[in-house]
């Protein structure tokens, strides 16, 4: 709950987000390098 209400306070972070910004695993600096789903999802090529 403490993260939805930082949410809700301070809007996506890496703290908490939501899943339409994209944020490096913790620990690490910087953009993700490649975050595409296709290679995970069925349907994908």
């Amino acid at each position: 709950m403490d993260r939805l209400e930082h949410l809700r306070r301070n809007g996506p972070s890496s703290h908490a987000f939501t899943f339409s910004q994209r944020y490096p695993p913790p620990g690490e600096l910087g953009a993700p390098e490649d975050m595409n789903p296709e290679r995970y999802c069925a349907g994908g090529s």
